[in-house]
């Protein structure tokens, strides 16, 4: 049943920074293949703005800088999420073309 779940979002993938506790956290949520994990914050953000990824993770001390850039970009692309994942002040922000997965992750 679970692997069935994933499968309905065979296009989604998820970045996060490589030894973050969100990277340990999708690990365990999600299937290795829905995950790109990426050296820094800077290099999930660029694949989240070039569409590579659906889907960003990021500590929360970091998204304030995060929806910086979000400001720039007024057109309602993307969607930060406030729901915390962990007990780490983590967000997941999502494409706005995403709205399943958006509906999921802000449930």
């Amino acid at each position: 049943e679970e692997r069935k779940r994933h499968d309905e979002c065979s296009d989604l993938l998820i970045c996060t920074g490589r030894g973050s506790t969100h990277h340990a956290f999708l690990a365990r949520t999600f299937p290795f293949d829905h995950i790109k994990v990426l050296p820094s914050t800077n290099d999930v953000s660029d694949m989240l703005f070039n569409q590579s990824c659906n889907v960003g993770t990021y500590d929360k001390s970091v998204i304030p800088s995060v929806e910086s850039l979000f400001n720039g970009i007024d057109d309602g692309t993307y969607v930060l999420g406030h729901k915390m994942m962990t007990k780490e002040p983590l967000a997941i922000v999502t494409r706005n073309t995403d709205q399943e997965f958006s509906d999921i992750i802000n449930w």
